[in-house]
């Protein structure tokens, strides 16, 4: 099934299917020697079109220029930052210790 969908491909991208096939057995050889017997995760087009406009914003990217650039509505490249920000707010170190300010001279 997937080496079929990999020859079916690269023919849709103009290779001979002669070149096709043999390229896509490559490929399949390749995961087998990689990653035979585990479970790959692939990711949906959704999750991969979030993570490129998510990777443009943290190069610095204009939102209405990711929008554009990415064939997207304005507001959803908003809604990805937004899930951005939340997301590094979890994972950035807390630097309260709980005993108030430094500046403080009990």
């Amino acid at each position: 099934m997937l080496g079929k969908l990999i020859t079916d491909q690269l023919v849709d991208e103009g290779v001979p299917l002669p070149d096709a096939v043999t390229a896509a057995a490559h490929v399949l050889e390749r995961l087998r020697e990689v990653h035979g017997g585990q479970r790959i995760y692939v990711p949906s087009a959704r999750q991969h079109r979030e993570g490129e406009i998510a990777s443009d914003w943290r190069a610095g990217v204009a939102p209405k220029d990711i929008a554009r650039r990415r064939n997207v509505d304005l507001s959803t490249v908003y809604r990805v930052i937004k899930r951005q920000r939340s997301t590094q707010r979890q994972y950035e170190p807390d630097d309260d210790t709980g005993f108030g300010s430094e500046d403080w001279n009990l």
